[in-house]
């Protein structure tokens, strides 16, 4: 079975590592959309914040999970949680008895709880393989969080721990 990455990105940073950890694992990467995309500038900012309550539309993806056992989700971090797009992804297309990979981007404000919340939007039957915390990749250190994503990307589902 192959591996899938699909993630949401707002600013760009979640698109970046997410390319990359595609690019390391030869996986299937599927980009989450909004039907009604948001406008560029401030207002982007104040509309994603009353989304935080919504679950929004999102585009169709050409994705099947039976096609997939091993599965990466990418998500920036809004307000403590998976950006609301994610959530309508997780709603969507249910996953059931995968092994998946959380990666979310934020620019200071993700913790545990952050990772809590999300694995609980999740079906209890898939096991949460890695997780991963990453502030502001494109702002800090890009060349750094390719060399640290990929060396992530590579040791997630190594039997050899």
């Amino acid at each position: 079975m192959k591996t899938a990455v699909v993630y949401y990105s707002l600013d760009g940073n979640t698109a970046f590592v997410c390319n990359e950890i595609a690019k390391t694992l030869d996986a299937d990467k599927f980009v989450i959309e909004l039907k009604k995309e948001l406008p560029n500038g401030f207002m982007k900012y104040v509309l994603s914040l009353i989304q935080l309550s919504k679950i929004p539309g999102i585009a169709d993806l050409d994705f099947n999970s039976d096609n997939y056992d091993k599965i990466i989700l990418g998500s920036p971090c809004w307000a403590w949680s998976v950006a609301p797009a994610m959530k309508s992804f997780i709603e969507k297309y249910p996953l059931r008895n995968k092994e998946i990979a959380l990666l979310l981007c934020h620019g200071g404000g993700a913790s545990e709880k952050t990772i809590k919340k999300w694995t609980l939007l999740l079906d209890e039957s898939n096991k949460i393989a890695a997780t991963l915390k990453l502030v502001n990749p494109l702002k800090f250190q890009s060349a750094r969080a390719i060399s640290f994503v990929k060396s992530w990307a590579k040791n997630i589902w190594d039997e050899t721990k």
